[in-house]
């Protein structure tokens, strides 16, 4: 198992090159009522980032609620801007927010992240 686990939340056809990280185990999760079935991953897991870009922003509050029980910090991750000011119901039940570097900016916040949790 690794220290860190990215959850690519909600809707996505692949998962893109850059959301595998080296360090890290890359799993989608199309719906929050399925978070439940990777609870055994988190046993050995220090950290979990949470890639919101694909989630409907209706469904965000229920993203929060399922990472909330979550037995290791969330950091929520968007690689796209966020203007600072919108919803970000993820990242107020984790550790906070990484927004608007780029999907390529995984590859330096798992270590970082992993590291900390700790």
């Amino acid at each position: 198992m690794s220290s860190v686990v990215i959850l690519v939340l909600g809707a996505h056809d692949d998962l893109e090159p850059a959301l595998l990280v080296e360090g890290a185990e890359t799993v989608a999760v199309p719906a929050p009522k399925e978070l439940a079935a990777h609870r055994d991953r988190f046993s050995d897991t220090t950290a979990v980032i949470a890639v919101t870009d694909g989630i409907d922003p209706d469904d965000a509050p229920d993203w929060a609620a399922a990472l909330a029980e979550l037995p290791v910090p969330v950091l929520e991750f968007r690689a796209g801007p966020w203007d600072g000011e919108g919803a970000a119901a993820v990242a107020a039940v984790g550790r906070g927010l990484v927004a608007g570097f780029g999907r390529e900016a995984l590859r330096r916040v798992v270590p970082l992240f992993g590291r900390r949790a700790r």
